[in-house]
């Protein structure tokens, strides 16, 4: 995987696979604790990251969460999208690589976007294994919406960091 600023991979000719539309940071200073997630900052993450990608919760396909698999930070996860994602008209997929490979520490938000990148090159919804509550990605699927021109949320370390990705069809209209 290479990051690359998008005029440059053009010019050079490199087989794109995705852009990272925008990124969304939130310090919340003072809280619970240092490693204790902040619904508040997650939304603020969140909406920062799809203002500066220009684009709408409505218009993601997949959301790969970072997904701790603890019941404090999964749920503050969880409730932090659903606050932003209301309104949808259909429900919102999520999923978490962590689930298929555990927790791979610093490269978990590269596999992860590798995860999402693949999800859309296929135009498949890949399955998140072991889901008790939530079943929306517990089997692998096709995706219509992940065939055309997709979009879709990579949760990063951290409670407060997203970054909002466009599949590169979406990044030649």
């Amino acid at each position: 995987m290479a990051l690359r600023r998008l005029e440059d991979a053009r010019r050079d000719g490199d087989h794109i696979l995705g852009v990272i539309r925008g990124i969304g940071l939130c310090n919340d200073g003072r809280g619970r604790g240092l490693l204790v997630p902040s619904q508040e900052g997650q939304v603020r993450a969140l909406r920062a990251a799809y203002a500066a990608a220009e684009l709408s919760p409505s218009e993601i396909s997949l959301v790969e969460c970072h997904a701790t698999g603890t019941g404090v930070g999964d749920a503050v996860e969880i409730r932090a999208l659903a606050e932003v994602c209301a309104g949808r008209s259909e429900p919102l997929p999520i999923g978490s690589l962590k689930a298929n490979l555990g927790h791979l520490i610093t490269g978990a938000g590269a596999a992860g976007l590798l995860k999402v990148l693949g999800a859309f090159r296929a135009g498949v919804r890949p399955a998140t294994p072991s889901l008790d509550k939530l079943t929306l990605c517990s089997t692998a699927r096709p995706c219509a919406r992940c065939a055309r021109p997709s979009r879709g949320t990579i949760r990063f370390r951290g409670e407060q960091r997203s970054a909002p990705l466009a599949s590169a069809a979406t990044t030649h209209t």
